[in-house]
């Protein structure tokens, strides 16, 4: 039983994976799009990004929403910070 459970779990983050890497795609390939459609793009990034934690954690919709908000505040400023240490590491050693 244990096995099954872990195996419909690989499945699901295959299928996030997935549906993620489309919509990256998408997003990247948005410089073609107008202005309008860009916001409209990042909006449904961002509800897929909800519905996603939701189903995956199985939680309430309040704590959903909220998990998203926070990693969507905190991720780009750690990722900006990371950027920015190995810019500076590369440059020193190099």
């Amino acid at each position: 039983m244990r096995e099954e459970a872990n195996n419909k779990d690989s499945i699901i983050i295959e299928k996030d994976t997935i549906h993620g890497t489309v919509l990256t795609v998408l997003l990247w390939t948005s410089d073609y799009l107008s202005g309008g459609y860009i916001a409209l793009l990042l909006m449904a990034i961002f509800a897929y990004f909800l519905i996603a934690l939701k189903k995956v954690y199985q939680q309430s919709w309040t704590k959903s929403i909220l998990k998203g908000v926070i990693f969507g505040l905190f991720y780009p400023i750690c990722l900006g910070i990371a950027v920015s240490f190995t810019g500076v590491a590369a440059f020193l050693m190099f």
